[in-house]
């Protein structure tokens, strides 16, 4: 999905973003399950990818993680 970012010298800052859901491997088995997922950005123009490896203990949206990352 497109979301604005914030806002630029150059105007609004749009991103793609992605979310995948994950099964993280290094959680202790005594630990709780919680939701891991890898949060995807990509420039619109030079198509450079950023990485996000987020952990929560409730499902949130994209949107929501976006906020946090921004």
């Amino acid at each position: 999905m497109r979301l604005r970012t914030g806002h630029g010298l150059r105007g609004d800052r749009h991103y793609d973003w992605a979310l995948l859901d994950i099964q993280p491997d290094d959680t202790p088995d005594t630990h709780r399950p919680r939701h891991a997922t890898i949060l995807v950005r990509r420039h619109r123009y030079t198509r450079e990818l950023s990485f996000y490896r987020c952990h929560s203990a409730t499902p949130v949206t994209p949107a929501d993680l976006v906020d946090v990352v921004c």
